[in-house]
Parts: structure tokens; sequence; C-alpha cells
């Protein structure tokens, strides 16, 4: 039975409020800039020697060179219609770039919100060590990917959706009092 349009606006809302306590996780763990995307040479590999090379392009680029936007690991759940709607509307279509994802540019990605569940919840392995070991957080990308994209399809029950929030809350509440006592 295909999910409702009303179904799938309310998955989109509840992914995009996931989608922003994610970035807030991020932002506050401060990894990403300082250890490797700031730099040719990161603190865990060299990041001319990954797949796409990232310092190829200008500007701070993650982990992620690849047009990976509109890509899903999990096509058999996945539901991207409404998020790809918005997307286009709010950012346009960008143009095509050989090699690096369409929303890249100078100063980085262009998308802010409505990026698809794989680069919403995607981090290298050193990343999901460090909030292991220094911010005490489990980060299980896969199973976090897997739940967004049942989110934004309209599949997840209002509870299972609450759960999950509650859960990124936690985890940004953790960074916080970590970072407030270390000042």
């Amino acid at each position: 039975m295909p999910t409702t349009k009303n179904k799938l606006e309310q998955g989109l809302k509840d992914y995009l409020e996931c989608e922003e306590f994610i970035n807030d996780l991020f932002s506050r763990a401060n990894f990403c800039v300082p250890n490797c995307i700031s730099k040719p040479i990161g603190l865990y590999r060299e990041r001319s020697e990954m797949p796409g090379d990232p310092t190829q392009f200008s500007g701070h680029i993650g982990c992620c060179p690849y047009n990976m936007f509109d890509s899903t690991n999990y096509p058999e759940i996945s539901d991207h219609s409404v998020l790809d709607a918005q997307r286009v509307e709010k950012y346009s279509i960008q143009k095509k770039q050989k090699g690096a994802c369409d929303y890249h540019s100078s100063s980085g990605c262009q998308l802010k919100t409505h990026k698809s569940p794989i680069c919403v919840s995607w981090i290298c392995d050193e990343f999901v060590q460090y909030l292991a070991e220094q911010k005490g957080i489990n980060y299980p990308r896969r199973i976090i990917e897997e739940k967004l994209e049942l989110i934004l399809a309209g599949k997840e029950s209002k509870k299972s959706v609450f759960e999950f929030k509650r859960k990124l809350k936690s985890m940004n509440t953790k960074i916080k009092v970590i970072n407030f006592l270390r000042i």
C-alpha cells in the first residue's frame, strides 16, 4: 500500500527536524573541520588518497565528494519525492560537476537542509570512535541512516519518531554538557 501524501509531508517535517539535530550534533562535536576538512592531509588519512579526492575541489568539502544527495542504501523503503521537490525549490538544481557533488561550491556544501539520509548521517569511522571515546556517544550510523529513511518515507509510527528524536536530543545534550565542562 503506497504511503499517503499527508504521511510523506509529515515524514519530511519530522525528517528535517532530525536533520537539524544531527547537524547540531556534528557542529558541537567540532571534529571534521579542524581535523580533516580544512587540511590537505587530515588527522586520520591523506585526503587526496580518499575515493573522489576531495582536495581537488575548491573550498571546504567533507568526505563526500560524490552525488549522494539523491541516493539511498535502502531502496526498498526509500521515498525521497517530497524531499527532492523541496530541495529543488529551495536550492534549485545545481550544475553537474565532474567528480564532485552537484551541490558542492567553493564554500562547501550548499545544502544546509534537505540532504539525503546518507548525507545527513554518514561520518567516518574515526569520527564514530571520537564520539564514543571523547563524548561517550554511541553513533550507529547505518541504523541512524535507516531510521531517517523510514521517517522520511512516512513509515515510522509517531511513537518511534518521538523516541528517535529524543535520542538525538540526548546526544546533543551530552555534547553541550561535555563542552561546557571543558571551558
